[in-house]
């Protein structure tokens, strides 16, 4: 953020997590000397989550798929292709389109979207990707991601059992553990890097 003759309420950059279908007031900002000229930009990045939320690591997930089925793993933590920063525990299923992809942890469903063909590796796309996110009893989020167009099974506030059919995947589906629960909103100052840039978007999970 940079600021010309303003101070802001609070310290820069601010972080916060804004509860659901909520508005809150961030900071202020007023004038040093109300004779200068004053002026301020910023920019901002969200994502849903807390960064508060302490995931169980005791927890042993299942894998995202029918029980006696196998899929290769296409791309696996921190793999060179596109898993860094917030995606850095992300895995990658390759698998036959249309493939049943069931819940790795029971939890409810909090968002989801279906309604999407377009994408592709450039980052561009990254918000036209079909999928379901699954909190977790531990405030976390299980994302889901790829899916097939019009191929999600369930609908925002169903509960999801451990192996239930929840979607079918395109050629590849990619899981990811987010320490996420709410929206978060991150105004960054101009030495600070983007949340995408770090690690703090997901965590390394074990499945059976």
């Amino acid at each position: 953020m940079e600021l010309k003759n303003l101070k802001p309420s609070a310290p820069v950059p601010f972080t916060t997590t804004v509860p659901p279908r909520e508005k809150i007031a961030a900071f202020t900002v007023g004038a040093e000397d109300p004779k200068q000229d004053s002026s301020w930009s910023y920019t901002y990045y969200a994502t849903w989550g807390s960064l508060s939320v302490e995931h169980d690591d005791t927890f042993m997930y299942q894998l995202p798929y029918p029980t006696g089925q196998s899929f290769p793993v296409s791309q696996g933590f921190h793999g060179k292709y596109s898993h860094n920063g917030g995606d850095c525990y992300s895995i990658d299923f390759k698998m036959p389109e249309g493939s049943p992809i069931h819940a790795a942890r029971a939890g409810t469903v909090v968002g989801i979207k279906d309604d999407s063909n377009v994408g592709g590796s450039d980052k561009k796309f990254e918000w036209d990707a079909n999928y379901i996110l699954v909190q977790h009893s531990d405030g976390t989020l299980g994302h889901y991601v790829h899916l097939q167009k019009g191929g999600v099974k369930v609908k925002i506030g169903d509960t999801v059992q451990t192996g239930q059919l929840i979607g079918l995947s395109p050629a590849a589906v990619d899981m990811r553990l987010m320490r996420a629960r709410q929206q978060l909103k991150q105004f960054l100052g101009d030495d600070q890097p983007p949340m995408e840039d770090s690690d703090k978007g997901s965590v390394g999970v074990r499945m059976l």
